[in-house]
């Protein structure tokens, strides 16, 4: 019986096309695998053939940390004592390729915006145009290369970050630090006017439900 180690073997990866040469039994069962599950039960007939179809599709992870890193050393030219965190399939490690971005939750320092300098979560897009304004404005090279994509900013900010002629999309979510030290966002949800409710969540905890409070 083939080994998956003989399967991987026969794996060859030509740009987004991945193709899979595998010798008696399994070589009709796949011919090309694009990154989704549209036609999974065709792909998989076996557990090898399973194996190889996730390992083919998930995206690679090394190369979007040293971007996130790259992406990190941008940043700190316009912002001292920032973080961010992976968030969503990036931070999970479930993104297929193709598909993932560098999903991130932007930890703005209080020294360069306090949430209670906000009279309500309609100043938020105004301070998200600023950011966007700051990080446009870096300095880039043949190598490196960050363009903003922003159309209706709202709660997050959208850029395409292109490394060495590959391009990473980048969703970066600003959250601000509360005097009490909880991180605050506009909330997906909106009270009867319309408005949007601010959204608190500890800083050490992302599984805990966030509590929501009217703006002031």
């Amino acid at each position: 019986m083939e080994s998956i180690l003989d399967i991987e073997n026969n794996i060859n990866i030509n740009n987004n096309n991945y193709n899979i040469n595998i010798d008696n039994k399994n070589k009709n069962f796949i011919k090309e695998i694009n990154s989704t599950f549209k036609d999974l039960k065709n792909y998989c007939k076996n557990d090898s053939l399973l194996y190889i179809f996730y390992r083919l599709i998930q995206a690679d992870y090394n190369f979007y940390q040293q971007c996130l890193g790259i992406f990190e050393g941008i940043v700190g030219i316009h912002f001292k004592s920032f973080i961010l965190i992976p968030r969503g399939s990036f931070a999970t490690k479930t993104g297929l390729k193709s598909t993932i971005d560098l999903d991130l939750d932007f930890i703005l320092p209080r020294e360069f915006v306090k949430p209670e300098d906000l009279n309500s979560t309609l100043d938020f897009p105004l301070l998200l145009i600023e950011i966007n304004q700051i990080i446009s404005k870096t300095a880039t090279n043949k190598q490196i290369t960050i363009k903003s994509i922003n159309k209706n900013i709202t709660r997050s900010l959208k850029y395409v970050f292109t490394v060495e002629g590959i391009e990473v999309s980048v969703d970066l979510f600003p959250k601000l630090v509360s005097i009490e030290g909880k991180l605050v966002c506009p909330s997906h949800f909106k009270d009867e006017t319309g408005n949007r409710y601010w959204e608190y969540s500890n800083f050490i905890s992302e599984i805990e439900k966030p509590q929501f409070k009217n703006f002031k």
